[in-house]
């Protein structure tokens, strides 16, 4: 009977563990590049048409990064309007810091960045205090958005539906970089304490990496392609549980089996 209930714990642990790999082959996510160096010289266009490099748009300050495209319907209005918060109200001198959304999304048109750059700043409470280009939208083709992403570890995926309407299967997260180009800290999820952020930018204005907080996060949610949010693994906290359980269990057996012997 014991042995029996061992071999079903272990099947019912390997199907979760098969389940989490599953997860991580799909490749949408982030892959921390903690201390790695962003090509500077890599080529965007703002709202307004005005193509710099990326050393000229962040103009020798810490910046956040936010990874979007503009006719998402899934997270990137939660984000959007999180980081529209996050300015309106960060406690920080704007000459110390620069905030660049990056479109993933090559055909994506200038006229269009600034459509969603107009949108938000409406929604600031405090636009009069934060100069345009204090938040610039930007577009790119796709070697410079490649470049881009994969020096950040930011993985996603393209879909076409059979109407041709263009979707992403991308997550939600902050980027920091230091005025050198450093990646110093990413900042996970839809929504964002700007105690956190300040503290990020006095780490990147001073070059020193830091590691994610609440890394641990991670394995308990993840992106949910057809909800287009984050949702809780609860499979992964199960399967947690039963393996530790199974440890504990075989440990339990183990001391008993000593103590009759």
């Amino acid at each position: 009977m014991i042995r029996k209930i061992i071999l079903l714990t272990l099947l019912t642990v390997s199907i979760f563990a098969q389940e989490i790999v599953k997860d991580k082959d799909a490749r949408v996510g982030i892959y921390e590049q903690l201390g790695n160096k962003v090509a500077l010289d890599t080529k965007f266009t703002t709202q307004d048409g005005v193509t710099k490099t990326l050393k000229e748009l962040m103009n020798g300050r810490a910046t956040i990064v936010s990874l979007n495209y503009y006719k998402c319907p899934g997270i990137c209005t939660a984000q959007f309007a999180a980081v529209a918060s996050l300015v309106d109200r960060l406690d920080v001198p704007l000459d110390e810091y620069q905030v660049l959304t990056i479109s993933i999304e090559p055909q994506d048109t200038p006229a269009l960045a600034k459509e969603k750059k107009d949108t938000f700043y409406d929604s600031l409470i405090l636009k009069a205090n934060l100069p345009q280009d204090k938040w610039e939208f930007l577009v790119a083709d796709q070697k410079a958005i490649t470049d881009f992403t994969k020096s950040v570890g930011y993985e996603y995926i393209k879909q076409v539906n059979k109407d041709g309407v263009i979707d992403y299967l991308h997550a939600g997260t902050l980027v920091i970089i230091s005025p050198s180009g450093i990646i110093t800290r990413y900042i996970y999820g839809t929504s964002y304490s700007h105690f956190d952020v300040k503290l990020a930018l006095v780490e990147a204005d001073e070059g020193r990496v830091s590691a994610t907080r609440v890394q641990a996060l991670d394995l308990c949610f993840a992106y949910d392609a057809e909800a287009k949010k984050y949702v809780f693994q609860w499979e992964k906290i199960v399967g947690g549980t039963l393996f530790f359980g199974v440890v504990l269990f075989f440990l339990y057996l183990t001391i008993t089996g000593r103590k009759e012997k």
